[in-house]
């Protein structure tokens, strides 16, 4: 039975993310410099062709899988800031505890953000700013503090990115960073909120 247009599609994108994932493994693991396709598509049991014939090149092979991560990652910081439910303070909660767990659920995702983040180079090639990203968030962030009635808000925005990002690599390197309750409850005291 021949296949349909709406098959070949679906096909098309199970195809594609099959390599983005196994692209965002093998970039984790050894770089970008350190990755050939050939790696990616010995992985999969296919041909570089097939690779090639999606992603036209390495370059942009890295860039729909460091972008497809990054979407997922800022997703959960960006649905919690514009929750229409939660006061500043259960944000603020919940933006750790949402954190944590894309950390641990994207640790090669986050991989290839600190990458990105270690070279200026790789930024370019992206097309990405990555200060505009955080500043971004930071603005966020410092309304949220404001909101939620804290002196420097600020000030306490960059430092609460800071400590997101301090959380990203002790979970990359898969350091234990305690009871997820207590951890938030501390972060929010030394922050002056409760």
């Amino acid at each position: 039975m021949p296949r349909n247009k709406e098959k070949n599609e679906i096909l098309t994108q199970s195809r594609k993310e099959d390599i983005l994932r196994a692209a965002i493994k093998k970039f984790s693991e050894k770089g970008y410099n350190g990755v050939k396709v050939s790696d990616i598509a010995k992985e999969l049991g296919i041909s570089q062709g097939i690779i090639f014939w999606y992603f036209q090149t390495k370059e942009n092979l890295f860039i729909n899988a460091f972008m497809k991560e990054f979407r997922e990652i800022k997703l959960a910081t960006s649905n919690v800031l514009h929750s229409m439910t939660l006061t500043p303070l259960e944000k603020l909660k919940a933006i750790i505890f949402e954190m944590i767990k894309v950390y641990n659920a994207k640790k090669e995702g986050c991989m290839l953000i600190l990458q990105i983040l270690s070279n200026t180079g790789m930024q370019r090639i992206l097309s990405i700013d990555i200060s505009t990203v955080y500043n971004e968030l930071y603005i966020d962030l410092e309304l949220l503090f404001k909101e939620a009635g804290a002196s420097n808000p600020e000030l306490k925005a960059r430092n609460f990115v800071a400590l997101l990002d301090g959380f990203m690599i002790q979970i990359i390197l898969g350091l234990d960073i305690g009871n997820t309750e207590i951890l938030v409850k501390d972060i929010l005291h030394r922050y002056e909120l409760i």
